[in-house]
């Protein structure tokens, strides 16, 4: 059963992909000098549903692009969680 699905466009159209609990889904979109990642995965630890947004050095790993990576998720109250790794921190100076 599909407990994500991703969909993306480009220009040869539209298409989308369905993921599981277990094999979760990753989409990833890469320029020369800078990528972008979402992954949508479950954490059976906590029960939850978790999305991670990182930024790369894109296709050739060009230096001086800070690994940023940021946690999304619901806690038992609903609410939205957002935690952001060191990297990020450091940059917000948080």
């Amino acid at each position: 059963m599909a407990q994500f699905i991703g969909i993306i466009q480009g220009n040869r159209g539209e298409t989308s992909k369905l993921g599981s609990k277990n094999s979760g889904m990753l989409a990833e979109a890469r320029g020369w000098g800078l990528g972008g990642e979402v992954q949508m995965r479950y954490n059976k630890e906590n029960d939850r549903d978790e999305v991670v947004f990182s930024i790369n050095g894109g296709s050739n790993h060009e230096g001086g692009i800070p690994f940023i990576q940021i946690v999304a998720y619901r806690d038992k109250d609903n609410n939205l969680i957002i935690e952001a790794n060191q990297t990020l921190k450091d940059i917000l100076g948080v």
